[in-house]
């Protein structure tokens, strides 16, 4: 994480893809210049922002798994009636 940046997990996710764009935009004009510590540290900071939005489709992959799994469970147990006798 590069020491200047803002706290990433406070931004919404359109803020988040914004700050992204944004710094692909900078990092390519960067790239156009001989001062390769500028490169460097937009790329720290693009990591961070990526890794961040990695970290959330992640977490919202497991929700979606695990919501998934629920509906599995009761749609089977809902069609599975065995009556006891």
């Amino acid at each position: 994480m590069h020491p200047l940046q803002e706290d990433v997990t406070v931004l919404k996710d359109q803020e988040l893809d914004d700050k992204i764009r944004e710094l692909g935009k900078k990092l390519l004009l960067a790239s156009r210049f001989p001062n390769q510590s500028v490169l460097q540290q937009i790329e720290m900071m693009l990591t961070t922002y990526k890794q961040e939005q990695s970290r959330r489709s992640r977490i919202e992959y497991e929700k979606t798994i695990a919501k998934s799994k629920e509906e599995v469970q009761t749609d089977l147990n809902e069609l599975v009636n065995v009556d006891k006798r």
